[in-house]
């Protein structure tokens, strides 16, 4: 589990059980930089903070990804497996995403950066609507010149938000699918943060097992059983349940 104990992310879970996905994400990353405050980690990109939440995914449970899906065009069931370093290793590398760029577009000059996590807890209570995205895209503007008087036309801002987005490749990680039943190939975008937070649930509940069950046989505290490794648990409870 590396440097982040089996305490920190079980305190970290439960503070996520009734927060939302981007406050999941801080949370997780919290306990897993704790020299990083809370105000750092919500400037980060969204694609900086999703491979920082992929990474902490590979070191909590290993490269190896195992999950099941099933297919849009025929409804079977498919699993579905990839490699965490691979993944990000096939992101292009963008030098300079997470500080502003110009864009010129149709005669606009803009000076934009990738939104983070502060701007869409900033947003939030707008919900996933038009209006938020326009708003978000808005606060990634930093400045903006051009011939025309205005507001920037809706192609034109349509187009700067999708020149934003390929600048923090990171933010939009696509896994490659194919269907063995009917042959379907397409791309599925990872929602990484959903995707560690249901693993580090289960994870939670499966330790909240475990320590209800030695803390029942043995009499054991919970830090004290939370501090064993992994091996020397799974010991005790071989013996308890053998």
């Amino acid at each position: 589990m590396g440097s982040l104990t089996a305490e920190c992310l079980l305190y970290a879970w439960e503070e996520g059980i009734a927060a939302s996905h981007t406050h999941r994400a801080l949370g997780l990353l919290e306990a897993a930089h704790p020299s990083m405050s809370s105000t750092q980690l919500a400037q980060l990109s969204l694609g900086e903070r999703d491979v920082a939440l992929l990474r902490l995914r590979g070191d909590l449970f290993g490269d190896h990804v195992q999950a099941i899906g099933s297919c849009p065009a025929c409804g079977a069931e498919l699993d579905i497996a990839f490699s965490v370093s691979a993944l990000l290793a096939s992101l292009p590398e963008i030098h300079g995403s997470s500080g502003p760029v110009d864009v010129v577009l149709d005669g606009y000059a803009f000076m934009v950066r990738p939104p983070t996590s502060g701007d869409v807890l900033a947003v939030l209570g707008e919900g996933p609507t038009r209006e938020a995205a326009a708003t978000l895209l808005d606060r990634c503007v930093v400045r903006v010149a051009g011939s025309s008087a205005g507001r920037v036309p809706a192609a034109v801002a349509e187009r700067l938000a999708e020149e934003i987005s390929r600048r923090d490749p990171g933010a939009s990680m696509e896994l490659a699918l194919d269907c063995a039943e009917c042959g379907h190939r397409w791309t599925e975008v990872l929602d990484v943060v959903g995707f560690v937070w249901a693993e580090v649930n289960a994870w939670a509940r499966r330790m909240l097992r475990q320590v209800h069950t030695l803390a029942r046989a043995y009499g054991w505290r919970e830090r004290d059983i939370l501090a064993m490794t992994p091996h020397r648990r799974a010991a005790y409870l071989g013996l308890v349940t053998g």
